[in-house]
This record gives structure tokens, C-alpha cells and sequence, in this order.
């Protein structure tokens, strides 16, 4: 039996050579399998097989499952009943697709587990694919303005309020801008921003609640949607029944002259716009209605730039005609003052040349008593010398023959004092 169920899956997997592309349809447009081959596992005993290829989505919707079978036909157009469920070899398929994404099939999801067993006579001859079960997200229907705005206009419209539990509250509008000034959400350094910021006034359980945008939203381009949230003044529990009576909201525009050539404005400038109510949640921001108090502003604001630039510049004239006044006069100050440091410098090295050839005489006059004196001193010392040496001789002379012991007592006393001076013997 299990040899004969081997044999089924190699003719399975003998359907299959190359890969082939198999539109399985559904309301919403063909699910596209992308068939590979069909083997049998590497044990053929197992009784289990696997389907190689990937899904594709080309429907407009983004899918988020798939249950598809497979169902096998004999030479004479009967289902052979292949697999368990109910003769059906079916799929599942989990991942989400957007349009025109593709999906590997995986491992798990592309095995199946043939049953039948084929007899002799009978052979598959055909394999239908088709989808049992698709679900898809649905592609909301997107409003229309009922009306063109005019040239010049911005208007926010199809304004919610979602979620209103917490402090926050997720919210959404559209904006159809018929301005000269768009820009884009991505670009930086644009030439022009539009910043929008709304409001909600309405009430929880009774009480006055109000909703502020969250964030400024720029640069609005035609027929955009825009979804963010909204910050409350308090705290709104989960079940408390919230309105909202009317919706308001201001524009600001910044712009310079390379967004606004239409307008001819002398730019860049401010434009700022309360809306005009249209209905429960739509506004109006007449941006060209505000261009003519601009010009005016603008010319007003040139007339006084003109005329404080005028009396900047006199200010400046008499400004630099008084520091070239003053500069002047430091100048001859700086003069007269440089004579008058002239004047004392000579005076002063004159007085020190003065003294300089005083101290000079006096230290001339000095050296001379003091040469003078040491000549007087050493005359005397001379003088002294030789009159001991003279002494000392006529000592020796009357004491050179006489014994010691028969000196006398001052004669002993004149021959010491003449050996201490050397001069005993006389040289």
C-alpha cells in the first residue's frame, strides 16, 4: 500500500517541470500562484508532499489570508478525492500582501498529505487551483469637495474627531490648497510653509471639553489627507460620550518671491488667516483676500524702512563728521604733547650731563686728596722705616761685641724690637 502511495507522488511531482504562473480569481482580482514543482519528501514512505512556489497579490487590496486548493483530476475528468479533506489538498497562507507583493511559500504551509492511491488504469491529467478563502482590508471611499474653491483659497474639510479616550484623541482632514504657495512634505529649503493649526470645542458627560491639533501641519498640497492627534484640556475616561459642536482653526503662511510670482509681492511676508466656517467640519482660509493688506503693510513698512534708513545715514554723517572733529583734536593734542615730552627730554639729559660732570670733577677731587694722602702716608712710613733702620743700625753697632748676658735690660728690649722688624742685622 505504501509503495503504491510513493508511486502517486512521483506522478505529482511529474506534473511539474517549470515554473508556472496559475491566476486564481476572487472578487477582488486574481490571487497569482507561482508554481515551481510539487515533490515528495526524501523518505517516500511518509506519505506527505510539498508544493514549491510563492503567491502573488494583483488584486488593489492588500490581503491579509489565504486558504487555496489543489484538486486532481483523472483521464476521464474525475476528482481522484487526493487528499483527506474531503478529496481537496488545501493551503493557508498568513502573511500580509500589499498589491503586487509576492510571498515565498513556506515549508509548513506548502505540505500536504496525498491519500488516494492511483490504480493502473487511472492517471492525473489535470490540476485545479482556486481559492477557497481570501480576506482583504478595505479601500475606503474617498470623499469629494462639493465645491471648487476659488483662486487664492485653502480649505481644510472632512475634519474627525476618533478616538476620544486619554488626554489625546486621534483625529484626520483633507485640505484642497488653490494657492500659488505648495510645496512638499519631504524637501527641505523650500521657498514656502503653510502652517495649520485647529481646534474642537464640544463636551464630555456635559462637561466644556476642547481638542487642539497637535502639531502644525505643512507645506499642503491638493486634496491631501492628513492624520495625526489631537491634546485635550483634561482627562476623558473610556466611557464617557463625547461631541464635538464646531470646528476652528489659523493659517499661517510664510512665503518669498520665488513661490508667490502671481501675486507680484514685494517677499518675502506673513500672511495670517482665521477660517471661515463652512459646515460642521469645514474651513476656509481666503489667503488672496488677505494679499491687498499685505501690499499695503508692505509698502508702508518700505516707506518707513526708506526713511529710518534715510535717518540712520544723516546720523551716521554727523557721527563721522564729530569723530573726524574729535580725532583731529587728539591729533594736535597728541602733538603738543609729544613737544612738550621733547622738551623735558632734553632738559632732562642735560641735567643728568650736568651732573654727570660734577660727580666727574668730584670724583677727580676725590681721587686727588686720596692719592695725596696715601702719598703723605707712605712718605711717613718711609720716613718711620728709615729712621729704624738707622736705629736698629747704631743698636747693632754698640751690641754686636757685647755678650747677652751683659746687655742691659733696655738694650735687650731695642735688639728684640729691632729682630721682629728684620732689621737686626741692619740690611
Amino acid at each position: 500500500m505504501m509503495g503504491k502511495l510513493a508511486a502517486t507522488l512521483i506522478l505529482l511531482a511529474q506534473l511539474c517541470f517549470a515554473q508556472k504562473e496559475i491566476a486564481m480569481p476572487t472578487e477582488k482580482g486574481n490571487i497569482v500562484l507561482l508554481l515551481n514543482d510539487i515533490i515528495a519528501n526524501a523518505n517516500g514512505n511518509s506519505g506527505s508532499a510539498r508544493l514549491l512556489g510563492s503567491i502573488r497579490n494583483d488584486t488593489s487590496n492588500e490581503l491579509t489570508s489565504l486558504v487555496f486548493e489543489a484538486v486532481f483530476y483523472d483521464q476521464t475528468g474525475a476528482d481522484v478525492r487526493m487528499c483527506l479533506n474531503k478529496g481537496k489538498c488545501d493551503f493557508h497562507i498568513s502573511t500580509r500582501l500589499r498589491r503586487g507583493e509576492t510571498v515565498r511559500i513556506d515549508s509548513t504551509d506548502g505540505l500536504f498529505y496525498p491519500t488516494h492511491v492511483l490504480s493502473k488504469k487511472q492517471h492525473i491529467t489535470r490540476v485545479e487551483w482556486r481559492v477557497v478563502a481570501a480576506d482583504f482590508l478595505l479601500i475606503p471611499v474617498e470623499p469629494t469637495l462639493s465645491f471648487t474653491p476659488g483662486e487664492g483659497d485653502i480649505v481644510v474639510w472632512d475634519i474627525k474627531l476618533g478616538s476620544r479616550m486619554g488626554a489625546s484623541a486621534f483625529m484626520s482632514f483633507r485640505l484642497v490648497n488653490q494657492t500659488p504657495f505648495k510645496g512638499s512634505d519631504s524637501d527641505q529649503g523650500l521657498s514656502s510653509m503653510v502652517r495649520i493649526a485647529l481646534r474642537a470645542d464640544g463636551s464630555c458627560e456635559g462637561i466644556p471639553t476642547q481638542w487642539t491639533s497637535d502639531s502644525n501641519w505643512l507645506r499642503p498640497h491638493n486634496f491631501k489627507y492628513y492624520y495625526d492627534s489631537w491634546k485635550t484640556n483634561s482627562t476623558i475616561a473610556a466611557s464617557d460620550i463625547c461631541e464635538v459642536n464646531f470646528f476652528s482653526g489659523t493659517l499661517v503662511l510664510d512665503a518669498d518671491s520665488a513661490m508667490a510670482n502671481s501675486y507680484k509681492l514685494s517677499l518675502p511676508f506673513r500672511i495670517d488667516v482665521v477660517g471661515e466656517k463652512l459646515n460642521s467640519n469645514a474651513l476656509i482660509f481666503h489667503i488672496k483676500d488677505r494679499i491687498p493688506q499685505i501690499l499695503a503693510k508692505q509698502a508702508a513698512d518700505k516707506l518707513a524702512a526708506d526713511k529710518a534708513q534715510a535717518e540712520q545715514e544723516a546720523r551716521n554723517v554727523i557721527e563721522a563728521e564729530k569723530r573726524e572733529i574729535e580725532a583731529e583734536k587728539q591729533r594736535v593734542a597728541a602733538e603738543e604733547q609729544a613737544a612738550v615730552d621733547r622738551k623735558k627730554a632734553i632738559a632732562e639729559a642735560a641735567r643728568r650731563k650736568r651732573l654727570a660732570e660734577e660727580q666727574k670733577k668730584k670724583d677727580i677731587e676725590r681721587d686727588a686728596r686720596i692719592a695725596k694722602s696715601r702719598a703723605e702716608e707712605e712718605a711717613k712710613a718711609a720716613e718711620e722705616r728709615r729712621n729704624l733702620r738707622a736705629n736698629c743700625t747704631v743698636i747693632y753697632q754698640n751690641t754686636i761685641d757685647t755678650k747677652v748676658k751683659d746687655l742691659t735690660v733696655r738694650e735687650e728690649q731695642q735688639v728684640r724690637a729691632c729682630q721682629v722688624l728684620g732689621l737686626y742685622p741692619p740690611r
